[in-house]
């Protein structure tokens, strides 16, 4: 009977023990860089209408573009050093205007995008969980500021380099199109996007893909059209092997040094 229970609990135990070694996992810190975007098409940029203007001007056409008057003349352009008894105009002949249209004007995308966030992994076994805060320069070129979490799971591993893929998902605060295309206005806006992140283990440096296909609810556009976001990361921390400080300072010879440390 004895042995029995010492089997049990030995089997428990034993359990026990591999629930914790299962749950283990590695945290990582990592800091959010420059970003880059590609946009497929046109649609969604600020478009500013065309517009139809009036341009007026004076032409020499040899007998001058001005006379002199020592009478006001009523309905007579003044022109300058006009002054009683000598009453300067311009000739109407030389005098023209025209109508002038301003056509329509597209801004264009901002792909390169500034950018300086925080990131925080999870990684077991089988999957990561990622967090993160980041302030990035948007395709409109004003600031903005994310908040977002997803879920990734591993592709393969050569190496020192991980591939990761997944969903990240989150808030966004950013500049979006207004309703008439010509201006832009400040939105907060869900999003979830298919990612996938790629590392180097010895170096510390990554990039992280998303992809934001065209996309509307209800008539109600998300993304008006596809792109492809690239996210430069770098590890700072990471629970296996510490911290990666920077430090700089001067020389003897005047310049500046530089040098990149890990704690192991």
């Amino acid at each position: 009977m004895k042995s029995t229970k010492a089997t049990i609990i030995a089997a428990a135990a034993f359990m026990a023990f591999g629930l914790v070694r299962a749950e283990e996992r590695t945290t990582q810190w990592r800091v959010l860089g420059p970003a880059f975007a590609h946009h497929f098409s046109s649609e969604g940029e600020v478009v500013k209408p065309a517009t139809k203007t009036q341009q007026c001007a004076t032409a020499d056409d040899g007998l001058g573009i001005t006379f002199t008057s020592t009478t006001p003349i009523p309905g007579a352009i003044n022109a300058p050093g006009s002054q009683p008894g000598a009453y300067i105009y311009y000739r109407m002949a030389a005098y023209t205007c025209k109508d002038v249209v301003v056509p329509q004007e597209r801004r264009g995308w901002e792909g390169n995008n500034p950018a300086l966030g925080l990131q925080y992994t999870q990684r077991y076994e089988g999957h990561s969980n990622v967090y993160l805060a980041n302030f990035v320069r948007d395709s409109y070129g004003t600031p903005s500021f994310m908040l977002a979490a997803g879920r990734m799971w591993p592709l393969f591993d050569i190496a020192s380099v991980k591939v990761d893929a997944g969903i990240v998902g989150g808030l966004w605060y950013r500049s979006v199109l207004n309703r008439e295309g010509d201006g832009l206005v400040r939105r907060l806006v869900p999003f979830a996007l298919p990612s996938m992140a790629i590392s180097d283990n010895y170096t510390g440096l990554g990039v992280e893909l998303g992809f934001a296909p065209k996309l509307s609810m209800n008539g109600y556009v998300v993304n008006r059209t596809p792109t492809l976001m690239v996210q430069t990361t770098y590890l700072v921390h990471e629970s296996k092997r510490g911290w990666t400080t920077f430090k700089l300072g001067s020389s003897e010879q005047g310049g500046i040094s530089a040098s990149v440390s890990v704690n192991y």
